[in-house]
C-alpha cells in the first residue's frame, strides 16, 4: 500500500540563507593631542593630493609618450627636445642588471642557496598553473601594509 506524500513545510522548500563573508573588525585607537594633529594634517594633505591626481596622471602619460620618441635612439645617447617654453633633456638609458642564466646561477651557488634567494611572482605562477593548482602552493596571510583613507568630518576649510 502506498503512503501519502508528506507535505513539505515552507522552510524545507526555501534554500538555506546564504551567509556572506565574516564581518571585518574595525578598531578605534585612542590617540593623544599630537596624534590627533597628525591625523588631521594627513587628512588635509590627502585632500590636496587628490586635487593633483589628474595632473599626475597627465604628467605620467606625457612622460611615457616623450620617452617613446627615443626608443630607437642609441641607449648611451642623451637627447633634447625643444618646446616654445621648455627644453627637455632626456638622459641615456639607465643601466639594469639581471642574471644572464638561471641554470648557470644554480650551477654556481647550488640549488639550496638558489631556492633561498628565489622569488616567484604569484600572478605568473597562477598564469602558468592555473589559480586552483597554484593555490595549493601559496600562503595567503594578512601581513602586508595597511592603507589609510582620510574621511572629512566637515567641509575643507572649516574648523
Amino acid at each position: 500500500m502506498r503512503r501519502p506524500a508528506a507535505r513539505q513545510t515552507e522552510s524545507a522548500v526555501r534554500p538555506p540563507a546564504r551567509r556572506g563573508p565574516p564581518a571585518k573588525a574595525e578598531l578605534a585607537v585612542i590617540v593623544d593631542r599630537e596624534q590627533r594633529r597628525m591625523a588631521d594634517e594627513y587628512g588635509e594633505l590627502d585632500r590636496r593630493m587628490q586635487l593633483f591626481a589628474p595632473d599626475v596622471a597627465r604628467f605620467e602619460t606625457l612622460k611615457r609618450a616623450i620617452k617613446s620618441w627615443f626608443d630607437r635612439m642609441p641607449a648611451d645617447a642623451d637627447g633634447t627636445i625643444e618646446g616654445n617654453l621648455y627644453r627637455l633633456h632626456l638622459s641615456a638609458r639607465e643601466r639594469e642588471r639581471r642574471v644572464r642564466s638561471m641554470r648557470g646561477l644554480v650551477d654556481a651557488i647550488g640549488i639550496e642557496k638558489f631556492l633561498e634567494l628565489a622569488s616567484v611572482p604569484i600572478g605568473a605562477l597562477e598564469d602558468l598553473l592555473g589559480k586552483s593548482r597554484a593555490a595549493a602552493l601559496i600562503i595567503d596571510a594578512r601581513t602586508g601594509s595597511r592603507r589609510i583613507k582620510a574621511v572629512a568630518k566637515q567641509s575643507a576649510g572649516k574648523t
